[in-house]
């Protein structure tokens, strides 16, 4: 009887452990794909920088190659958000990477008030004053 009880314990905490060891690399592993899509997202913005004075709605796309994660594709909509006259536009960027095998995707919205992100620091302007 002993040893049955035993070994039902041993059961159960094995199984606790291999259980919470699995969830453990499954945060790992979107932690990994979260960083790694943050870097092809900067990446994105320094290859493809979006022209701010001349912003309208539209669908853009595009691919790059990149050393570590291969073909990378990408895909920015620009839609007008409210009135023409407030110029404030959502921008969905989706970027896709990743073999045959197991494909990648990270999607993220930015609302861009135009003349904000002109005169706030989206457009480096040459320093006239050195």
């Amino acid at each position: 009887m002993e040893v049955l009880l035993a070994v039902l314990i041993l059961g159960l905490t094995l199984t606790v452990i291999f259980s919470s060891t699995n969830q453990g690399l499954a945060v790992v592993t979107q932690a990994r794909d979260y960083q790694i899509s943050r870097g092809l997202l900067s990446e994105l913005d320094l290859r493809e920088p979006l022209d701010l004075g001349d912003l309208g709605a539209g669908e853009l796309r595009g691919s790059f190659t990149h050393s570590e994660h291969g073909r990378v594709q990408w895909t920015r909509v620009l839609a007008q958000e409210g009135a023409e006259s407030d110029r404030f536009y959502r921008m969905s960027t989706d970027i896709t990477w990743g073999g045959s095998d197991q494909v990648r995707t990270e999607s993220v919205e930015t609302f861009i008030h135009q003349p904000t992100a002109i005169h706030g620091g989206w457009v480096q302007e040459p320093f006239d004053d050195f």
